[in-house]
């Protein structure tokens, strides 16, 4: 016989709690949660002695909720991202996507999840890159090897082709009921209905597993990250989906996804300036246009044609950024020491943080790419090459002042399976996740902080001093491009801490302001509903 048991540990239980969890299945509510699992199991009449209790693995402590897990993190969590992970918690088989801009603690809130569902969930992302920066090495590697997600758009055939890393994650075992997606809004309507398809295959019963309900959460910000797709591609989307954006096809609909929106940034600093800063963002985020000419007119009050070579430079192309960097080494009169990246096994070069050749200096400014374990540095944490040597070298960091020597790093890329039947301490067997290398990247942890593009500088705060050089009007207004640097500049500007902090290389014009207006639409519906929902 199955029982519902709801253990009160202090917090409100609302019967529509019981409702939402266990529909009308009956539902014992036992109030002290400090008794011990034997002894409670006894009291339910469960098992005759609490010698039987133990004997059947019935041991420990009461479970007393997920807010548990919250003890003794380094962070605290906002209001909003509490009010995620208690309706997540709540609704175990429903579809959901989370949206948050840089800043609103998206990361830290599939951190929290990972400490709740420990081997149950598993996270991956849109693009390698993306993958690599997922906190604490949490990801299981990108969507498209996780999900089995087809480049080119699928056919009857292909929609139903599962790869060896999914079926070694979800073929022999029903462990795994969650899977996370970051940065989800660059896949398309098409990647949309291949994860709905492995949804429904993966959640059947086998003889090798038994049958589970598997959703999904869609982690990101749909107004920064859109996918990049052909005419061609976009068109046969549109006809078979009904768009090629995911919120907008029919299998969005089909999924049933229930969302909830971040708002609260902590990236930006407080302060006169800063508020004009932080309403700036918000007008250019969400194409206000009414109000372009006069934050066009803030904003170009800071433009300095006249910037120094050595300054920090944010651009929307490889080719831009490229130059600059050829010319901050070249004013460098020090010797120039070349690392090489190292690539053993399947690991993918286009998914490392560093660059496969870089190229440093004595004098150089540079970025770390990687934490230290013993706090020294973080990655993004700025600072200055004292001095350079084949094994790595010695930086002095800007905010702690203090020199310490950063090493060749080994990048690694894994991939996640399901282990069936490992023995327990108490000598019960269960299914485990685990994680193999299949490849690694031996490279300095650094990046040249000379100059990056718009795209690279994603999940990253800028304390210091940088120059926004927009590039090129065509990239902003021909139609072969549309898809390109969709809110470039939001992305630029929005990764300083402080508006006295960025230079413009040359005056901003409408153009440079280019935004997707489904995708605002899409966000503000989801704002609105989602603070309708929760009566703010």
């Amino acid at each position: 016989m199955d029982y519902n048991i709801v253990v009160n540990n202090g917090n409100t239980i609302l019967p529509q709690d019981i409702i939402t969890l266990f529909g009308e299945e009956d539902v014992i509510t036992y109030v002290e949660d400090k008794t011990p699992m034997a002894e409670l199991v006894v009291q339910l009449g469960l098992f005759k002695s609490k010698g039987q209790a133990r004997k059947a693995g019935r041991v420990g402590d009461i479970p007393e909720g997920w807010k548990g897990i919250l003890e003794g993190l380094p962070f605290t969590l906002t209001e909003e991202q509490l009010r995620f992970v208690g309706d997540f918690i709540a609704h175990p088989n429903r579809n959901f996507y989370l949206l948050g801009a840089s800043g609103c603690g998206k990361s830290v809130t599939m951190e929290v999840l990972g400490k709740y569902y420990e081997d149950t969930i598993v996270f991956c992302a849109s693009s390698g890159v993306a993958s690599q920066l997922m906190p604490n090495k949490i990801s299981s590697g990108t969507a498209h090897r996780v999900m089995s997600l087809e480049r080119d758009v699928t056919t009857e055939a292909t929609l139903k082709k599962v790869n060896t890393t999914t079926q070694g994650i979800f073929g022999k075992s029903n462990l795994v009921r969650t899977i996370v997606v970051d940065e989800a809004f660059a896949l398309d309507s098409d990647n949309l209905a291949k994860i709905e398809a492995m949804l429904t295959k993966l959640s059947r019963g086998t003889r090798n597993r038994k049958k589970r309900t598997l959703r999904v959460l869609l982690v990101g910000d749909c107004l920064q990250r859109l996918p990049i797709v052909s005419d061609a591609r976009r068109d046969e989307l549109t006809q078979r989906y009904g768009n090629y954006l995911m919120f907008g096809s029919d299998v969005w609909e089909r999924l049933n996804f229930k969302g909830h929106v971040l708002t609260h940034n902590k990236r930006q600093e407080e302060g006169k300036d800063a508020h004009i800063f932080k309403a700036a963002l918000r007008v250019i985020r969400y194409g206000e246009e009414a109000r372009y000419e006069g934050v066009l007119k803030w904003l170009n009050k800071r433009v300095n044609t006249n910037y120094s070579e050595d300054a920090m430079l944010l651009a929307p192309t490889n080719k831009i950024v490229d130059e600059h960097n050829y010319r901050y080494l070249q004013n460098n009169p020090n010797q120039k020491f070349e690392f090489i990246a190292k690539v053993k096994g399947k690991y993918n070069i286009k998914d490392c943080p560093a660059d496969e050749r870089i190229i440093l200096a004595d004098g150089a400014e540079v970025l770390t790419l990687t934490n230290n374990i013993e706090g020294f540095w973080a990655n993004g944490s700025a600072g200055v090459c004292e001095m350079v040597t084949s094994e790595g070298c010695y930086i002095n960091f800007h905010d702690s002042g203090e020199t310490h020597f950063v090493p060749i790093h080994t990048f690694e890329e894994e991939e996640s399976y399901v282990e069936n039947d490992v023995v327990q301490k108490d000598g019960s067997l269960k299914d485990v996740l685990r994680k193999r290398k299949i490849g690694s990247c031996e490279q300095i942890s650094v990046k040249l902080a000379a100059a990056y593009t718009f795209s690279r500088v994603q999940g990253k705060t800028f304390n210091r001093e940088g120059v926004l050089d927009m590039g090129a009007d065509y990239l902003y207004t021909s139609q072969k491009m549309k898809d390109f640097c969709v809110s470039g500049l939001y992305i630029a500007l929005g990764r300083f801490s402080s508006i006295g902090l960025i230079s413009l290389a040359k005056p901003l014009k409408r153009c440079n302001i280019k935004v997707c207006r489904e995708s605002i639409n899409f966000w503000q519906e989801s704002l609105a509903k989602y603070n309708n929902e929760w009566g703010l």
